[in-house]
């Protein structure tokens, strides 16, 4: 637990001052000197990829190349471990490999069945493969365990970030399939959602451009 402490420690450091490279190689080593001395440590394995990324700040989501020989010994020690497949999609994304995103977001998906954000991640990547069918499918089953979430925990959707962008990207894929009127459905609802954050309300844009583009400006 210590070593753990120190390393926290070490890696707030280096975020606190970001753009210090230095910190951020110091952290890295320090991590490799506690690896040396317990290769099969998962835990460490994993916080290991993740200081690969540009920023002392990494949490798996920018993966670089050099993070996915330590996603993959994390596969080798456990075969089905979900935080190294969900870091390993976002990895290959980062690298233009679909296919490889697709293969583990497969995995990741199935091993957690429940966790919303598995199942839209591989329909992210089903999406760029153009498998679009398969890619709604995926995104469904994310809306509902989604609102599944909401009546059980009594949670507003507008603190949920992830709602909008699953709207989204399901209402691409329809569209990607020639299937309009679903999508129009899809991009109002988005619109009618409100969002957590302006980033989301700028993906609400969709619908009204859809509208400009139809003839339809005065909706």
């Amino acid at each position: 637990v210590r070593h753990r402490i120190q390393l926290r420690a070490q890696q707030l450091e280096a975020i606190n001052d970001i753009d210090n490279t230095a910190k951020l190689e110091a952290y890295r080593k320090a991590l490799d000197r506690e690896l040396a001395k317990r290769p099969d440590d998962i835990e460490l394995l994993l916080i290991r990829g993740n200081a690969e990324e540009n920023l002392a700040s990494g949490r798996g989501q920018r993966g670089l190349p050099t993070a996915v020989p330590f996603y993959d010994r994390v596969l080798k020690l456990q075969a089905d471990n979900p935080a190294a497949l969900h870091y390993l999609v976002h990895t290959y994304e980062n690298m233009d490999m679909p296919a490889e995103a697709v293969k583990h977001g497969e995995i990741y998906a199935r091993v957690t069945p429940n966790i919303a954000h598995a199942q839209h991640m591989y329909g992210h990547d089903l999406q760029k493969v153009n498998r679009n069918a398969e890619a709604v499918i995926q995104f469904q089953k994310a809306q509902q365990i989604e609102e599944a979430y909401y009546r059980e925990e009594h949670i507003d959707v507008k603190y949920d970030w992830h709602h909008i962008h699953n709207l989204d990207l399901m209402s691409i894929s329809r569209a990607f399939m020639g299937q309009m009127k679903d999508a129009e459905a899809l991009w109002r609802e988005g619109f009618a959602a409100p969002p957590s954050s302006g980033l989301w309300e700028a993906y609400q844009a969709k619908w009204p451009e859809f509208l400009l583009e139809r003839g339809r400006a005065q909706e």
